[in-house]
């Protein structure tokens, strides 16, 4: 029978009819409201079965405040920050993220006290998170399990760029390069750390796979994780992976039980 998948993001569609296992199981792309996942199911007449990516975990993922939480407390590298939302002076500049915002939306670079204090006079701080920015020149994205990174690519910036936007790598002005790209510049010397915190991360907050957003230096000698995606776009590589890792995913959960 099929995999199915229940999914909030439109190119993880592809997915479906496309992996076979001998027993009952779904994918959950994204959805972390359990009623809204349920009532999937439902419309799909998926019935009980192996489930990749509960809600509960999702959410985990979805939060960017609940991924520090967890990330900190597991001791995991990532940018530190503030619950109370309160930096000292000499901690700026920062960035203010939306608690569930996605593909570079809901983020602010914040460079002094007063901009901060500006920020805060406009928003609702209980829906952000504020950490410290540093303007490490690589971004790799690590698509992982609880055992291992099954797919990996590099951010880089489109050309054209303006200059306004180039603290950041989002959708829109980014270009993504594969493993086998001799643009990915892989950080020989650290990727092991790397992929050990990615599989770590994702095991911290009850996933079973998740992308996970890397920042790496200049020199390639630190790195730290910036935040949790569960919902990635597929393009034609990634959609090859992850029939892979899915299945090999559900066959160890169903071994386990």
């Amino acid at each position: 029978m099929n995999l199915r998948i229940v999914t909030r993001q439109r190119t993880c569609r592809a997915l479906r009819k496309q992996i076979r296992l001998p027993f009952r199981a779904v994918a959950n792309f994204g959805l972390h409201n359990n009623a809204e996942f349920q009532r999937r199911l439902r419309l799909l007449r998926v019935p009980p079965g192996i489930i990749i990516n509960i809600p509960e975990a999702v959410i985990n993922g979805a939060d960017k405040k609940r991924t520090k939480e967890r990330l900190v407390e597991a001791g995991i590298n990532t940018a530190r920050w503030w619950p109370d939302a309160n930096p000292s002076a000499e901690d700026f500049p920062v960035v203010a993220k939306h608690r569930f915002g996605s593909r570079g939306t809901g983020v602010y670079l914040l460079k002094t006290p007063a901009e901060l204090t500006q920020f805060k006079a406009s928003r609702n701080m209980g829906s952000y998170i504020v950490e410290k920015y540093r303007g490490y020149r690589y971004e790799y994205r690590v698509h992982a399990s609880r055992t291992k990174a099954f797919l990996s690519h590099r951010k880089a910036r489109k050309d054209g760029v303006e200059s306004g936007d180039k603290w950041k790598y989002s959708y829109e002005n980014s270009v993504w390069f594969t493993e086998s790209n001799p643009k990915f510049c892989k950080p020989e010397q650290i990727w092991p750390k790397i992929v050990d915190a990615c599989t770590k991360a994702i095991a911290v907050l009850g996933l079973d796979f998740g992308v996970i957003d890397v920042k790496v230096s200049n020199n390639q000698k630190k790195f730290f994780l910036l935040e949790v995606n569960t919902a990635p776009a597929m393009g034609a590589d990634t959609l090859e992976a992850y029939k892979q890792a899915l299945h090999e995913i559900a066959m160890a959960k169903h071994q386990a039980q």
